[in-house]
């Protein structure tokens, strides 16, 4: 019997960090879909609406992420290294944090008008969060790993997609806007979207990880 049997063999047979962490990542596709929405339609008057079940959600984030910190504390054999799901819990939550943070920046900020490149970027953090979601139906089951990297790679290919719109965004706000102001206030807007798009993507990485110790 090879160890990774001998480790199928002995981790606990219920799955209820699968559950919190499928709890996780259902929690971050809301949340995104709230700020594809947000930026979407934000001369419809519904801004404060949004901001305010984005938050929501950050909240309950929070609780879930404890809630998996508690479980650490209480399982004495856990379904893969300890330290790996804390930071996968840990990044899945930062990522709902900077939605959270988007949210309130576009809020303060008020820009007069949100670009074609945040409704992009924001529709490519919508699309990471499905897919880390995607992963996270297979986490209880690490027989096969094939769903889960192939999530993994679809997230590596849409951060690279939305670096790429980043720096254009960035280069072509510096060229055209004239207002100082507008300017500081949308590129601190870029800058966010594209960081919540990396921490998906050192989700996907850490789920890698994951995979390549059980194997």
């Amino acid at each position: 019997m090879g160890l990774n049997q001998i480790f199928q063999f002995i981790v606990p047979k219920d799955k209820k960090f699968a559950v919190m962490f499928l709890n996780a990542s259902e929690n971050l596709v809301t949340a995104s879909e709230y700020l594809k929405t947000l930026i979407r339609e934000y001369e419809s008057g519904k801004l404060d609406e949004y901001v305010k079940k984005i938050y929501e959600k950050e909240l309950e984030g929070d609780k879930i992420t404890r809630k998996i910190y508690d479980e650490i504390n209480r399982t004495f054999i856990t379904p893969f290294d300890r330290e790996d799901i804390h930071r996968l819990a840990k990044n899945i939550d930062e990522v709902v944090d900077l939605i959270n943070r988007i949210s309130q920046d576009i809020k303060l900020f008020k820009p007069k008008e949100l670009l074609q490149s945040c409704v992009e970027q924001s529709d490519i953090l919508h699309l990471c969060a499905v897919e880390i979601n995607d992963a996270m139906k297979y986490i209880g089951e690490l027989k096969d790993y094939s769903h889960i990297m192939n999530a993994c790679k679809k997230i590596s290919e849409l951060e690279s997609q939305a670096d790429e719109i980043n720096h254009k965004a960035i280069s072509n706000l510096f060229k055209k806007e004239k207002d100082p102001i507008e300017l500081i206030k949308l590129k601190d807007i870029l800058i966010s979207l594209e960081r919540a798009v990396d921490r998906s993507e050192r989700v996907a990485d850490i789920l890698q990880v994951v995979i390549l110790k059980m194997v």
